[in-house]
């Protein structure tokens, strides 16, 4: 590029060795909202440049607009951080703000890029747990009249490892192209990981694990919450280190499935005492069928401890 050949990129250097740290971090650079193209376009002409040193300000003033920032028509902050740093220049240093910037005396059009930089924000500020891994978008450039248009970007569905979108263009309120990206991610959550063996049979304790950040696999209901986890009992061993899903626990029931459970019935000054097989898992309070092993009747019956329900009549 031009812009970047050998003498600036050493006066770059040298501008870097003569100004002290300090007085780069106080340049402040805001982008202004709209600027008329021409050729030659520099970096002074589009933004307002804020800083103490003359010297800082004069080099900024005059660094040229590469043709792959103006080509589409609009300069976002993320193209002066890019350009900044083809000049040597740390962009953790100066503060960049103000934009987007739409060029005018020049034809507007959307371009796939454009149309990507949409989508990465759109996806950025609706799911931050989600990293873009690639996006499949089928789209060529659209001219604009009049400089306007206007996106609609929506969710059609979603899962942990794809977003389908649907996009619709609009210019001067009507509508002009509609596609349908779809978005690869990798999703990320805090998921729970064994501290140490967890042996079959043990009920978990928050000592026994920690949340880490990590990708998601599978389905999202493979998953446990913090209050499904702690005081639930491992179905198996679960070695240190290992992610605990859904299907390594179950809840602390005090009634299980298919095991011999006593039922109680007491209706005013009457009180008996059944045996019963439990036909499902049941927590305290739960209400289960119990089958009744001398009549084979099926009850509902409220687990009230362990081993022990109680008849609903």
């Amino acid at each position: 590029m031009k812009c970047c050949g050998p003498l600036r990129i050493l006066n770059s250097f040298w501008l870097l060795l003569l100004v002290p740290l300090g007085v780069w971090a106080q340049v402040h650079i805001v982008l202004h909202t709209h600027a008329r193209w021409h050729k030659g376009l520099a970096l002074g002409e589009i933004a307002d440049i804020s800083t103490q040193d003359r010297q800082i300000a004069r080099f900024l003033s005059t660094i040229k607009l590469p043709e792959k920032i103006v080509s589409d028509g609009r300069v976002e902050r993320s193209e002066i951080i890019w350009l900044l740093q083809s000049h040597m220049i740390d962009p953790k240093r100066v503060r960049v703000g103000g934009g987007p910037l739409l060029l005018s005396s020049r034809a507007l059009a959307l371009t796939k890029r454009m149309l990507l930089r949409a989508i990465e924000e759109y996806v950025r500020q609706n799911y931050p747990q989600v990293k873009i891994e690639r996006i499949l978008l089928t789209f060529h450039t659209i001219p604009l009249p009049k400089h306007e248009y206007r996106l609609s970007i929506a969710t059609s569905s979603k899962t942990l490892t794809h977003i389908y979108l649907d996009v619709r263009i609009y210019s001067q309120g009507e509508l002009i192209k509609r596609v349908r990206p779809t978005v690869l991610v990798h999703t990320y959550a805090k998921v729970p990981v064994a501290v140490r063996t967890i042996f079959r049979g043990k009920i978990i304790e928050p000592e026994d694990v920690r949340w880490e950040l990590r990708p998601l696999r599978g389905s999202l209901s493979r998953y446990l919450k913090a209050s499904e986890l702690i005081g639930a009992v491992a179905k198996r061993q679960i070695e240190a280190g290992r992610v605990i899903t859904k299907s390594a626990v179950e809840p602390d029931y005090a009634v299980k499935k298919r095991k011999s459970v006593k039922i109680v019935y007491q209706k005013g000054a009457i009180y008996i005492e059944l045996l019963g097989l439990a036909l499902q898992n049941g927590k305290v309070g739960d209400v289960i069928r119990v089958k009744n092993i001398s009549t084979n009747k099926v009850l509902r019956c409220k687990v009230v401890r362990s081993g022990v329900v109680r008849y609903l009549y």
